[in-house]
Protein backbone atom coordinates (compact mmCIF):
# COMPACT_ATOMS: atom_id res chain seq x y z
CA UNK A 1 0.00 0.00 0.00
CA UNK A 2 1.62 2.81 0.88
CA UNK A 3 4.92 3.91 2.71
CA UNK A 4 4.61 5.60 6.63
CA UNK A 5 6.56 8.29 4.46
CA UNK A 6 3.77 8.77 2.05
CA UNK A 7 1.06 8.51 5.11
CA UNK A 8 2.88 11.60 7.23
CA UNK A 9 3.11 13.82 4.19
CA UNK A 10 -0.50 12.86 3.07
CA UNK A 11 -1.54 13.87 6.67
CA UNK A 12 0.75 16.85 6.47
CA UNK A 13 -0.92 18.02 3.49
CA UNK A 14 -4.40 17.48 4.47
CA UNK A 15 -3.79 19.60 7.72
CA UNK A 16 -2.38 22.32 5.64
CA UNK A 17 -5.55 22.09 3.57
CA UNK A 18 -8.04 22.39 6.21
CA UNK A 19 -5.99 25.47 7.44
CA UNK A 20 -5.90 27.71 4.60
CA UNK A 21 -3.17 30.02 5.69
CA UNK A 22 -2.55 31.29 2.05
CA UNK A 23 -3.99 28.75 -0.90
CA UNK A 24 -2.26 29.81 -3.29
CA UNK A 25 1.11 29.66 -2.38
CA UNK A 26 0.17 26.53 -0.52
CA UNK A 27 -0.81 24.72 -3.77
CA UNK A 28 2.83 26.85 -5.78
CA UNK A 29 4.71 25.13 -2.40
CA UNK A 30 2.99 21.59 -2.58
CA UNK A 31 2.12 20.94 -6.01
CA UNK A 32 4.82 20.23 -7.71
CA UNK A 33 6.76 17.86 -5.02
CA UNK A 34 3.15 15.94 -4.40
CA UNK A 35 2.52 15.47 -8.03
CA UNK A 36 5.86 13.40 -8.19
CA UNK A 37 4.83 11.32 -5.45
CA UNK A 38 1.51 10.44 -6.91
CA UNK A 39 2.84 10.00 -10.24
CA UNK A 40 5.32 7.03 -9.55
CA UNK A 41 3.45 4.42 -11.94
CA UNK A 42 1.64 6.88 -14.60
CA UNK A 43 1.73 9.91 -15.61
CA UNK A 44 -2.18 11.90 -15.16
CA UNK A 45 -2.83 11.53 -18.41
CA UNK A 46 -2.28 7.85 -18.42
CA UNK A 47 -3.86 7.33 -15.39
CA UNK A 48 -7.00 8.92 -16.63
CA UNK A 49 -6.98 6.97 -19.46
CA UNK A 50 -6.67 4.09 -16.97
CA UNK A 51 -10.02 4.48 -15.40
CA UNK A 52 -12.06 4.79 -18.80
CA UNK A 53 -11.20 8.52 -20.06
CA UNK A 54 -12.56 11.52 -18.59
CA UNK A 55 -16.55 10.82 -18.86
CA UNK A 56 -16.10 7.74 -17.01
CA UNK A 57 -13.75 9.06 -14.21
CA UNK A 58 -16.17 12.02 -14.11
CA UNK A 59 -18.62 9.72 -13.11
CA UNK A 60 -16.30 7.84 -10.56
CA UNK A 61 -15.36 10.90 -8.90
CA UNK A 62 -18.99 12.02 -8.90
CA UNK A 63 -18.88 14.98 -10.55
CA UNK A 64 -21.76 16.93 -12.40
CA UNK A 65 -22.41 16.29 -16.49
CA UNK A 66 -22.72 19.89 -17.39
CA UNK A 67 -18.92 20.61 -17.05
CA UNK A 68 -17.48 17.49 -14.89
CA UNK A 69 -16.09 15.78 -18.11
CA UNK A 70 -14.35 19.02 -19.20
CA UNK A 71 -12.91 19.28 -15.81
CA UNK A 72 -11.01 15.82 -16.22
CA UNK A 73 -10.22 16.70 -19.97
CA UNK A 74 -8.03 19.84 -18.66
CA UNK A 75 -6.13 17.28 -16.37
CA UNK A 76 -4.60 15.73 -19.48
CA UNK A 77 -2.75 18.60 -19.89
CA UNK A 78 -2.41 20.67 -16.63
CA UNK A 79 -2.32 17.75 -14.52
CA UNK A 80 -4.78 16.41 -11.87
CA UNK A 81 -4.31 19.24 -9.28
CA UNK A 82 -3.07 17.82 -5.75
CA UNK A 83 -6.05 18.93 -3.44
CA UNK A 84 -8.24 16.34 -5.89
CA UNK A 85 -5.98 13.56 -5.17
CA UNK A 86 -5.65 13.83 -1.59
CA UNK A 87 -9.77 13.77 -1.49
CA UNK A 88 -9.82 10.67 -3.88
CA UNK A 89 -6.64 8.61 -2.67
CA UNK A 90 -8.35 5.45 -3.29
CA UNK A 91 -8.23 6.62 -6.73
CA UNK A 92 -4.93 8.60 -7.44
CA UNK A 93 -3.12 7.66 -4.25
CA UNK A 94 -3.05 3.64 -5.30
CA UNK A 95 -1.40 3.93 -8.18
CA UNK A 96 -1.57 1.21 -10.85
CA UNK A 97 1.24 0.11 -12.53
CA UNK A 98 2.30 1.76 -15.79
CA UNK A 99 1.60 -0.23 -19.16
CA UNK A 100 5.56 -0.32 -20.02
CA UNK A 101 6.21 -1.67 -16.73
CA UNK A 102 4.19 -4.47 -16.91
CA UNK A 103 5.35 -5.23 -20.32
CA UNK A 104 8.91 -5.47 -18.92
CA UNK A 105 7.67 -7.80 -15.61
Amino acid sequence: MFSSASIILFSFLKFLLHAQPNTLLLHNTIDASLNMVCNIGMTDTELIAHYGGPAKLARMLGFPEQGGVQRIQNWTTRGIPPAVKVQFPEIFLNVPTAPAQEAAE
